[in-house]
């Protein structure tokens, strides 16, 4: 997959870690399973 194709929440979803990714405007636009679990919530 090149990355012209690839899609950023694939990669926050995989990470072992609990990250959050912000839009410059400071929503949430993805966030790792770690930190749902973390978090205890669900993604929408």
């Amino acid at each position: 997959m090149d990355a012209k194709h690839s899609d950023p929440r694939l990669l926050f979803e995989s990470t072992p870690g609990a990250y959050l990714g912000l839009r410059p405007d400071l929503v949430i636009s993805a966030v790792s399973n770690a930190y749902l679990a973390a978090t205890q919530t669900s993604s929408a």
